[in-house]
C-alpha cells in the first residue's frame, strides 16, 4: 500500500518497514549475531568455516545497509524543504526519525 505513494511520509514508512524487514531477515539467517550488529571476534567463526557463507553474510549485510542508505536518502530529501519553517516546526518533524535512527542499529 505505501509502496505507491512518490514522496512525502507514506514513501518513508515504506521504506522504514522495507528496513525492519531486511532487519528481521539478517537476524533470522544469522542468529548468531546481536540486534545491534556489534560484532566481536567470535562471531565470525561460521560453521564449516565454508567461504560461501561469508560471501552470503556479505551479501546480507550489504542488502541491509543499503536499504539503510536509501531510508537515510529519502529522510534527508524530505527535509531538505524545510529552510522556510520555523525551528519549533523542524524538530517537530524531526522527532519520528529519531526513533527510526536508533532501531536501525
Amino acid at each position: 500500500h505505501w509502496n505507491y505513494c512518490d514522496s512525502g511520509y507514506p514513501n518513508l514508512i515504506a521504506l522504514y518497514a522495507k528496513l525492519v524487514r531486511q532487519k528481521i531477515i539478517l537476524h533470522r539467517k544469522w542468529p548468531v549475531f546481536p540486534s545491534n550488529l556489534d560484532v566481536q571476534e567470535r562471531h565470525w567463526r561460521l560453521p564449516d568455516n565454508d567461504i560461501n557463507l561469508y560471501f552470503q553474510l556479505a551479501v546480507d549485510c550489504f542488502e541491509y545497509l543499503d536499504t539503510m542508505i536509501k531510508l537515510v536518502r529519502a529522510v534527508k530529501d524530505n527535509l531538505s524543504g524545510t529552510a522556510q519553517f520555523s525551528e519549533d516546526m523542524v524538530q517537530c518533524r524531526l522527532h519520528p526519525y529519531i526513533s527510526i535512527d536508533t532501531d536501525s542499529y
